[in-house]
């Protein structure tokens, strides 16, 4: 596989190489891409079967491969971080095209020779951004090996390991970051002394590593007296030093591995089943007594985890990414609840405190997992035939219909006045509000033609 570096036809994309003055566009200094091309990307795959009899009911499958990632372009292009960074490559001052942020006079004057703007607000230092010239392709090892069994004519039971090691991730690292315990103040940055009018240089590395492991069983049945059915659980871990590359920072650009805990979207424990059961077909009346179908979706998963920020600079490197300092126990002695004015709290905001200045705290990244996630749909179908080869289906759906109520993350700033509470449900911060996974119940109405 072969991932070709961004280019622009204007080479108006620009990293910070110090040796090269700082700032270096593409096209200058013999820099000819925007990081060197990777082209060492091999991608070995193997899988076997294995039946230990001829005709038996047990097979061995397992698989190993490693796969590349296709970096996304929004890393290095708009990826806006807590310390004031520049955004992206085309966002460093300097260049044929420099982007500087103007203001409006007000009142705005229009009048021949007089400038509509007024100066540029920028002064500086200001932030650099950077993609490393060791950066590489991402890949990720997965390795998975199930047993599968077929315990009756019409039920199999299976279970396995899935697995991945990834290295090599994209991360965002602030290279000019105040050191924990010097003077808060662009002095104390490391290329001060070459660079003085540069402050936070975020810089895209692939230095990132990640790992999965999951358990994984399943029972599924076909047509087993008229019902058909699958049933999975999984029980996975899946760990990273940062889960995304865009717009976020570590903790401490210095040390990435102590950002190294449980991944944004890890999710431990995972239950669903679907069940279809087609009633039996009358000897009567079929065109009204036949051809009805009830079926049943179900889902359980455990929520996944968050972070308490302390909502200020209390480390004095000018990061804005520090993490609250944990005092107690974060569920114990939850405050009530409040329905009238719509208050619900998932932990104890009076477990966590401002870290001491000028040090980190003592909670790890992620460490608390938010709340699970519960759902059960139920549908009727109904078949008529008309014809030899058209049916048509005339179905009620009705999603989530004990109305679970399913809670997104809990605001996590230390600073917010709503810190532990919970501000709407999965839905609406999944951006599907009243139709997405665990909305309130809704019913639904259709017509399904089949020929």
């Amino acid at each position: 596989m072969y991932q070709s570096p961004i280019s622009n036809p204007k080479n108006l994309i620009s990293t910070f190489i110090p040796a090269d003055g700082g700032v270096t566009y593409v096209g200058t200094h013999g820099l000819n891409t925007l990081w060197p091309r990777d082209l060492h990307d091999f991608g070995p795959r193997l899988g076997f079967a294995y039946q230990p009899k001829a005709g038996g009911k047990l097979v061995i499958r397992g698989g190993w491969g490693m796969f590349y990632q296709v970096p996304n372009i929004s890393y290095f292009g708009n990826s806006s971080a807590s310390n004031g960074a520049a955004s992206g490559i085309n966002e460093n001052i300097g260049g044929t095209a420099p982007v500087l942020t103007v203001v409006n006079q007000s009142p705005i004057t229009l009048a021949s020779g007089v400038p509509i703007f007024a100066g540029s607000s920028a002064t500086g230092p200001y932030g650099g951004f950077s993609v490393s010239q060791q950066f590489v392709t991402a890949y990720s090892m997965n390795t998975n090996l199930n047993v599968q069994y077929q315990v009756a004519k019409d039920a199999v039971v299976e279970v396995g390991y899935s697995g991945s090691l990834s290295h090599h991730l994209p991360d965002t690292l602030d290279i000019n970051q105040i050191p924990i315990g010097s003077p808060e103040a662009v002095t104390s940055r490391p290329y001060y002394s070459q660079f003085p009018n540069l402050a936070a240089i975020n810089e895209v590395d692939s230095v990132g590593n990640a790992h999965f492991n999951g358990f994984l069983a399943s029972v599924r049945t076909t047509n087993f007296h008229g019902f058909t059915t699958k049933l999975s659980y999984t029980l996975g871990h899946s760990m990273d030093d940062l889960s995304y590359a865009r717009g976020i920072i570590p903790q401490n650009s210095y040390c990435l591995k102590c950002d190294y805990g449980n991944s944004n979207f890890d999710i431990r424990n995972s239950f669903s089943m679907f069940l279809t059961y087609s009633l039996p077909q009358p000897s009567q009346h079929q065109n009204l007594l036949g051809g009805w179908q009830l079926n049943t979706l179900m889902s359980f998963f455990t929520g996944t985890p968050f972070t308490v920020y302390s909502g200020n600079d209390s480390s004095g490197t000018s990061e804005f990414a520090d993490r609250a300092q944990v005092v107690g126990d974060p569920f114990s002695g939850v405050p009530a609840s409040n329905r009238a004015t719509s208050t619900y709290y998932w932990f104890n905001p009076a477990a966590f405190a401002s870290p001491a200045p000028g040090t980190y705290s003592n909670q790890k990244f992620d460490q608390f997992y938010g709340p699970p996630n519960h759902q059960i749909d139920f549908s009727v179908f109904k078949n008529f035939r008309i014809g030899e080869h058209v049916t048509t289906q005339v179905r009620a759906e009705i999603f989530n219909i004990f109305n679970f109520v399913n809670y997104s993350g809990p605001a996590n700033n230390l600073q917010g006045s709503n810190l532990g509470q919970v501000g709407s449900t999965y839905d609406v911060s999944f951006g599907a509000p009243g139709i997405g996974p665990g909305a309130p119940r809704n019913v639904q109405l259709a017509l399904k033609v089949l020929f």
